[in-house]
């Protein structure tokens, strides 16, 4: 045998008698590749080890990503190399190590562009990507993290409506950590450049949402006028006819806001106009639309929760603001029972007394309830009637009536109704 056919034949050797089952030999052959002085079969004995030595369970995940790195450090220019960087990359994803996964991909690509092994790399990146963003393997990682392995390595996202539907998932969960103005750029840019017609007002009205949420209602007007269409359904419409409604009382157009919504006939709508006709301290009627949005409850055995009682209170303090005494007599007699079990009767009991009984406690009591960002309810409700709205921040996730810590309560203004400022009760006054 020549000398420069041995280290060939050691590996060749190897290789038979591993497909015939004799292990042993097999290991102890490519050890003699491995120890040879030819370099590349060296390379390749080495690597051909590793590979037994994995599949017989005698070389743990670690010990074998480490050799591997070390081989394709010090080994490099051919296919063993290309092979040696496929086994770790597959180690690297095993381990949950995605970025190394990824970056392997990017170097076999830069240093063998034309392998078919290359290609099987790119391939289980790709396979991998998907996994992250789509089949919920990534859940486990911080959204930092998670949009900064998106941005690096963003040439792995599937082309098409996959490829739509994961940019989509990661959008919800940097609003599920509020990174809102993360969150916006990435749909932005796919109503801006992927989708057309109906898909693209669907996401556009998921983008208003986020942009609600950041209190950027004139970015939420803009994105809803700008992707108009006339073929949507009639749930898709109503849903955007709401954020768009919302908007324009976040603006202070709480008149065409109210006409905005004026025809929809749904629980999130009478929210809605209920938070439209408050903003623009229309007691009465505001009053009136929570009474109407919790109909028959007063009948029910259920005790009032604690997203139910800020509303109860609310309305009660409408009809108090409008000197409508009848429709709060009305009120009291229907809630009263209920709201007398809970730990706002003393609230209750003050906003629905007699003028002469009111005074401090009631602007107070007033006051804590005007301050009550009623964004928080209005996008659980919408959430609940439109799953496709996409997630709720972290931020807005509290219980109904928890007013935020960072929101001090304003102070009391006169009441008024439009542009007439009515007679105020004694004492009577509440923040918008």
């Amino acid at each position: 045998m020549p000398r420069e056919l041995e280290p060939t034949l050691s590996v060749l050797t190897g290789r038979v008698v591993e497909a015939l089952g004799r292990i042993e030999d097999a290991l102890r052959a490519y050890q003699a590749a491995a120890d040879s002085w030819d370099r590349p079969i060296a390379a390749q004995g080495r690597l051909r080890e590793l590979l037994l030595r994995r599949t017989l369970g005698n070389l743990t995940r670690t010990d074998a990503i480490a050799e591997l790195e070390t081989l394709t450090t010090v080994w490099r220019g051919d296919e063993t190399e290309v092979e040696a960087m496929q086994l770790l990359a597959r180690l690297y994803t095993e381990d949950s190590r995605y970025r190394d996964d990824f970056r392997i991909m990017r170097t076999a690509l830069a240093a063998h562009p034309n392998s078919e092994l290359t290609q099987r790399i790119h391939d289980e990146a790709a396979e991998s990507f998907d996994g992250l963003f789509l089949a919920g393997r990534g859940d486990a990682l911080p959204a930092i993290d998670a949009l900064s392995l998106f941005y690096d390595y963003r040439e792995l996202t599937p082309i098409g409506r996959r490829g739509d539907e994961m940019i989509r998932r990661l959008a919800d969960r940097l609003v599920g950590v509020d990174l809102l103005d993360q969150a916006a750029e990435l749909l932005q840019h796919q109503v801006d450049h992927r989708l057309q017609g109906a898909a693209r007002s669907q996401v556009a009205a998921r983008l208003a949402v986020i942009y609600l949420m950041n209190r950027k209602a004139d970015r939420t007007l803009a994105t809803l006028r700008t992707t108009r269409s006339a073929d949507l359904s009639n749930e898709l419409r109503n849903q955007r006819l709401l954020l768009e409604a919302r908007a324009l009382s976040e603006l202070g157009r709480h008149d065409l806001a109210y006409e905005v919504v004026s025809n929809i006939q749904a629980r999130e709508a009478l929210r809605l106009r209920a938070d439209i006709l408050w903003a623009a301290k229309r007691w009465r009627e505001a009053a009136e639309q929570i009474e109407l949005l919790y109909g028959e409850r007063w009948r029910e055995f259920e005790p009032l929760g604690d997203a139910e009682r800020p509303d109860i209170l609310r309305a009660a303090i409408g009809f108090a603001l409008a000197e409508d005494a009848i429709g709060l007599e009305r009120f009291r007699e229907k809630y009263a029972g209920k709201m007398g079990e809970g730990p706002d009767r003393r609230a209750f009991e003050v906003v629905t007394a007699p003028v002469a009984a009111s005074g401090a406690e009631f602007r107070d009591v007033a006051r804590a309830i005007a301050s009550i960002d009623t964004l928080d309810a209005f996008l659980r409700d919408l959430r609940a009637r439109y799953p496709d709205a996409g997630a709720l921040p972290a931020g807005q996730r509290r219980t109904q009536g928890q007013r935020p810590a960072s929101n001090p309560a304003p102070k009391p203004e006169p009441a008024t109704t439009g542009s007439v400022a009515p007679r105020s009760p004694a004492g009577r006054s509440v923040a918008r």
